[in-house]
């Protein structure tokens, strides 16, 4: 009995230094895809670029699929278990490859709560509405016919072009704009809004 114990202790102790380095291994292949990808990287922005550190992930997963279920769970069922391990890789990329870490944080933007901002983009377009409920919003309808809702909610420099009436229903505008993820109360869930953060007319 005495060595089963110490059998089973043993066992344990292996898988739990295994559960800790394995986080190590997974990172530094992510680091070395990355290296190996900076050309192909220093062109790319934003969503495109994010999908290629995706990649570098997925590429590490494959290669360590039973480990990594045994460790964190089904990453491709649970989406919470996806987000704790897509974090401890961007915390321990913080010491094996910061200048990656940097490069790919840099097309996204963090605010005050550490809530995930999508970087600014820019829409041209007319405007078809404009809505004043609990806040405003300049419904925008591009050249290619979609329609883009963009939420007034913060001061920028250009702001008095909508608080002086300055523009209409029907005008065409250029709208900056970033995404914020901001919780629902109607449909109880958290989604991603267009926060604008400049305006021109056209």
């Amino acid at each position: 009995m005495k060595y089963i114990y110490l059998a089973f202790l043993f066992f344990f102790s292996f898988w739990n230094v295994t559960a800790q380095e394995l986080i190590d291994v997974v990172t530094a292949e992510v680091c070395s895809c990355s290296e190996l990808k900076k050309e192909k990287l220093a062109g790319l922005k934003d969503e495109k670029l994010q999908f290629e550190l995706g990649l570098c992930i997925l590429a590490s997963y494959s290669k360590h699929t039973s480990e990594i279920k045994s460790t964190y769970g089904d990453l491709l069922v649970e989406k919470d278990k996806m987000e704790k391990f897509g974090g401890d890789i961007g915390i321990k990329m913080a010491t094996i490859c910061p200048d990656k870490l940097l490069y790919f944080a840099g097309s996204m933007e963090f605010d005050d709560d550490d809530t995930v901002v999508k970087s600014n983009s820019t829409i041209e377009g007319k405007i078809v509405e404009i809505k004043i409920d609990q806040f405003a919003t300049i419904v925008v309808k591009d050249k290619n016919g979609r329609v883009h809702n963009f939420l007034f909610l913060n001061y920028f420099d250009t702001a008095s072009l909508f608080t002086n009436d300055e523009i209409k229903k029907n005008d065409f505008i250029s709208v900056n704009y970033s995404e914020s993820e901001i919780y629902d109360p109607k449909n109880k869930e958290f989604r991603y809004y267009k926060i604008i953060s400049g305006l021109e007319k056209k």
